[in-house]
């Protein structure tokens, strides 16, 4: 009997445990997708715990995958200009 109480006690001590981690995970979600930035044919949505690492994210998967785009906005409003206005666009999910 001891075992099933000790087995049942420590079950419902992980289910709390991973409710918890799974609920503060989602609450400092920060997301910005392609679309949103105006590339409409990009299903790709940038992750980050914070805005910061969520802009980060978009920044280096323009790079990768729209490197024409990318150029552009470089060329136009520099690095800095790109990440204020991303920063605009990032969404807490």
């Amino acid at each position: 009997m001891k075992v099933v109480e000790i087995i049942l006690y420590l079950s419902k001590k992980i289910i709390r445990v991973k409710i918890g981690f799974y609920a503060e995970y989602a609450k400092n979600m920060y997301t910005i997708s392609c679309k949103e930035a105006g590339q409409m044919d990009c299903d790709y949505v940038a992750k980050g715990k914070t805005k910061e690492e969520a802009v980060a994210d978009g920044l280096n998967h323009t790079k990768k995958e729209h490197p024409e785009d990318y150029k552009k906005m470089m060329d136009s409003v520099g690095e800095k200009g790109i990440k204020a206005e991303l920063m605009n666009m990032v969404k807490e999910e």
